[in-house]
């Protein structure tokens, strides 16, 4: 049986984010849209929307008495999960390259704050993980997880009149090895309570 709220065309979707750590879960599905799950950052407003890709290569083994494949066994998965972010901040700056280090000078009643991100020559990985919540028809979330996340796109910002300055990210799924198999991703359809 077909279920329209499985189709999904919504303004209505935000992107988080958190350091990475072993102990890292889906938000409770009590956690209604809307709501910023516990630990989590929101990136704040994106653009053009949200990409979640799983690209996987197979490779054919042939024999000479078929004329077609015998097998065909995946020999590589990359998950991604992708979005334009639209608030150009140092600390969107930072999540979309992994780069640099995110210092804050607080504003108070007298004294203008700041936030600085300095990129150095000293580098170090930050894993992430990256969380997508989208509400459906039925008000109900879907989550997209990818546990261990490293920011793989490549990173420009064009300042125009009239459009917002956007930060192209990409993230890569790694392998979460604290779990046998190794996590990758998680898709979570939130589903309602049944009367």
């Amino acid at each position: 049986m077909a279920n329209s709220n499985a189709v999904i065309a919504t303004r209505a979707f935000g992107l988080f984010y958190k350091t990475f750590v072993v102990g890292n879960a889906l938000p409770a599905d009590t956690v209604v849209y809307g709501t910023t799950p516990a630990g989590f950052s929101d990136v704040g407003y994106t653009d053009g929307g949200l990409t979640f890709g799983l690209d996987q290569t197979r490779n054919e083994i042939r024999v000479d008495q078929e004329f077609f494949p015998v097998a065909n066994p995946i020999s590589e998965v990359t998950v991604t999960m992708g979005a334009e972010l639209a608030e150009f901040t140092p600390a969107n700056l930072r999540l979309a390259t992994g780069l640099g280090t995110l210092t804050t000078l607080a504003a108070n009643a007298t004294v203008r704050g700041h936030d600085d991100l300095d990129i150095t020559s000293a580098f170090t990985d930050s894993f992430y993980t990256i969380l997508a919540r989208i509400k459906q028809a039925d008000g109900e979330v879907v989550n997209i997880a990818l546990w261990k996340a490293l920011a793989t796109g490549s990173t420009s910002a064009a300042i125009t009149p009239d459009s917002p300055a956007t930060i192209a990210v990409e993230y890569t799924g790694l392998v979460d090895t604290s779990t046998t198999p190794g996590r990758i991703a998680t898709v979570r359809d939130v589903t309602p309570i049944t009367v």
